[in-house]
């Protein structure tokens, strides 16, 4: 192919792109008058025993959407224990280690039907918080920290073996001896 033709078509591409756009032109447009919608309906006939059975069918698809399932009681269901347990109120003391001796305000709600709660704490102090409270102050609330070591080929390496810096945390005063 030339760089004169670059642009242009050849004849027989021409022709089949030019042949549906003529049959179209040469077929009749649709009946939209009554007769015709007469004949799309009769043409389509239901019998009153298919139209019974699709009702009957159809009642019964909606009385299986209304069924629930139960999985059983509320105390066996494996997150309304967790919620119970996590839900159940620990006393304990505060402590903020970044900055030290600072305070946090921050809000928590773990499960859908518990209310967001607005919780601001100081360090040293005591307070009576539900336990997801406490395991979350001091599981989530710390960063990993990483050092460069010499590795055994003598180049610098990642160390990241697991050390881990809490920034705040929850000692609990459950068995404490006071």
């Amino acid at each position: 192919m030339s760089l004169e033709n670059e642009g242009q078509m050849s004849p027989e591409i021409e022709k089949e792109i030019e042949k549906p756009v003529a049959e179209k032109a040469q077929r009749k447009p649709r009946k939209t008058t009554a007769l015709a919608l007469e004949e799309t309906k009769s043409s389509f006939d239901i019998s009153d025993e298919d139209l019974s059975e699709f009702k009957k069918w159809q009642k019964e698809k909606e009385a299986s959407k209304t069924t629930k399932v139960s999985l059983g009681s509320a105390s066996e269901d494996p997150i309304y224990r967790a919620w119970k347990e996590e839900s159940r109120l620990v006393k304990g003391i505060y402590r903020c280690h970044e900055p030290a001796g600072g305070n946090v305000q921050f809000y928590f709600r773990k499960y859908k039907w518990d209310q967001t709660k607005e919780y601001i704490m100081e360090d040293g102090k005591v307070y009576e918080i539900p336990l997801a409270v406490a395991r979350h102050l001091n599981a989530n609330c710390n960063y990993p920290v990483h050092s460069h070591i010499l590795g055994s080929d003598g180049k610098p390496t990642l160390d990241a073996n697991g050390k881990v810096t809490s920034r705040m945390n929850f000692e609990g005063m459950e068995f404490a001896v006071a």
